[in-house]
């Protein structure tokens, strides 16, 4: 009986510590841009509401229409850094984010021909390919290349409907959705 104890609370313990490590590490990789070059400074509380998520369990949960609340963006980025306040407000239990620096495409065009300096991830198309539908054209000199997931982009998945915002102002006003009536397991 006293193992079982034990064995509870540590499982307690290590679910509820894996959703602060994130919080900190989330708090830590933004901050450490602050006060360097030209980036917007942030100043994240380390009781954060944001969850890291891998691109394959993201996938997971997009198809099976999960409610949840995403954030697309990375560190380096002026625009995701700045909306980061806006989020927080919302007092939402759980934001996961997905850094999509690494895993996008890379195009350019030169000479009116699309070139692909580096291919994104497929479990980037992946995402891409189911939220397609929302995705804005990708525009490169003029020309549209694709779809992309734009940092940032947040991605709000409630009762089966999805909504992603990616305009900063649309971002912005995430505050006037309703997330109290989102289900338990997700936003």
């Amino acid at each position: 009986m006293k193992y079982k104890i034990v064995l509870i609370l540590l499982i307690v313990f290590f679910l509820g510590g894996c959703r602060n490590v994130d919080s900190v590490k989330f708090k830590e990789e933004f901050e450490s841009f602050n006060n360097i070059n030209d980036y917007v400074n942030v100043s994240i509380s380390s009781n954060n509401p944001f969850v890291y998520i891998s691109d394959s369990n993201l996938i997971k949960k997009i198809e099976s229409k999960e409610d949840m609340v995403v954030l697309f963006g990375y560190s380096k980025s002026n625009d995701t850094r700045s909306i980061l306040n806006t989020l927080l407000k919302t007092n939402l239990d759980k934001i996961y984010y997905l850094d999509i620096s690494s895993i996008r495409d890379e195009i350019a065009v030169d000479n009116n021909q699309v070139v692909i300096k580096n291919e994104g991830s497929t479990s980037y198309h992946k995402i891409m390919e189911l939220l397609s539908e929302h995705l804005d054209d990708y525009v490169v000199n003029g020309m549209v290349v694709g779809k992309r997931i734009y940092a940032p982009t947040v991605l709000i998945i409630r009762n089966g409907n999805i909504d992603l915002l990616t305009k900063i102002d649309d971002i912005k006003k995430i505050s006037d959705y309703n997330f109290n009536s989102c289900s338990d397991n997700g936003c």
